[in-house]
């Protein structure tokens, strides 16, 4: 437990804050952390119900296989939710395609393969929530997610042609010129 609260604090409150892009977006700590404790706790919620369907589909399996079939069903979920409906309607843009390679190989696999592990082993749904609801507290505050009421002007995500019939997809932020972007320099990018 103090291992994997660890890793969520290294993963999305040192690296994925590191390599996201904020565009100036200012800190709001109390709507945000609001923000990243309902939206957590939501998602923490939709992934867990994703591992008891898969515990009910394959109750009859040995635990590793029944861990590999959530990891599989969660992983599916994930991208699309995430890459094609997530950061393309709600999130505002925070990333780029350098930047999405690094978060999705140092913080989000890593995270649902070493939770999922921990809770097939202990089966308790309260940590498992606990951690993701503590790792998107994190994106919540380090994108500077504005609040309903914000004015600010931040760019919409850009979006790319998915190989789903070409629905968008998350594409990343790109600059006209990256080596001496503002934004990308901020966030270790460039």
């Amino acid at each position: 437990m103090v291992g994997l609260t660890a890793f969520i604090l290294f993963a999305y409150w040192g690296i994925w804050a590191r390599y996201t892009i904020r565009f100036d977006r200012r800190l709001e700590l109390l709507p945000q952390v609001i923000y990243g404790l309902v939206w957590g706790t939501a998602f923490g919620g939709m992934l867990l119900s994703i591992w008891r369907i898969s515990e009910l589909v394959a109750y009859q399996w040995q635990p590793w296989g029944q861990w590999l079939l959530g990891f599989s069903l969660i992983g599916i979920w994930q991208w699309l939710l995430m890459d094609m409906y997530w950061d393309v309607y709600i999130s505002p843009e925070h990333d780029s395609p350098k930047s999405i390679r690094i978060k999705t190989l140092c913080t989000h696999i890593p995270n649902v393969t070493l939770c999922l592990l921990f809770l097939a082993i202990y089966g308790n749904y309260a940590i498992f929530i606990a951690l993701q609801t503590l790792a998107l507290v994190g994106c919540s505050i380090f994108m500077r997610m504005p609040a309903p009421w914000s004015r600010e002007k931040t760019p919409p995500a850009r979006r790319a042609r998915s190989i789903f019939f070409g629905l968008p997809r998350c594409g990343g932020y790109l600059s006209d010129d990256p080596e001496n972007d503002p934004y990308l320099k901020a966030a270790h990018l460039s």
